[in-house]
């Protein structure tokens, strides 16, 4: 389930128009970002992470279905900032079940609603949202 992670977050781009960043160029456009966020900007932006957990995988059959989990962290200049664009990334995680490319997503389940968690060393607002993802890689056989 490797590259479920990339899929994800263009998931989450198309859905929320969120610009994907990463790579050696930082775009002031940039808002979302996989595995890492640079510390210095953007002001508002989030991050999708994995995160430990079990991985518990269901078999049936050939297939697999896998249980990872996986971290929305977002931070912004206001409270109120940061925590609208955790719940909008929250409305289209939360009970989606979309073929992604390589992997179908079954359900992604928020475990709780974006949470506060106060500043970050920037003094930006932080909100995190922690999703347990049931998904399975279409490339082998289908559980």
């Amino acid at each position: 389930m490797a590259d479920l992670l990339r899929e994800l977050v263009t998931f989450v781009s198309e859905q929320t128009g969120l610009r994907i960043g990463g790579g050696s160029v930082f775009r002031d456009e940039d808002r979302l970002y996989a595995g890492h966020i640079p510390p210095e900007k953007p002001d508002l932006g989030a991050l999708v992470r994995e995160t430990g957990g079990p991985d518990q995988l269901l078999r049936a059959g050939e297939g697999r279905i896998g249980f990872p989990m996986v971290q929305v962290l977002v931070r912004g200049l206001t409270y109120f900032a940061a925590r609208d664009l955790a719940w909008q990334i929250h409305d289209v995680l939360h009970g989606a079940g979309v073929n992604l490319g390589d992997h179908a997503l079954h359900v992604a389940e928020a475990l709780a609603g974006p949470q506060s968690l106060g500043f970050d060393e920037k003094g930006r607002h932080l909100f995190s949202t922690n999703y347990r993802l049931a998904a399975h890689d279409q490339s082998l056989a289908t559980p």
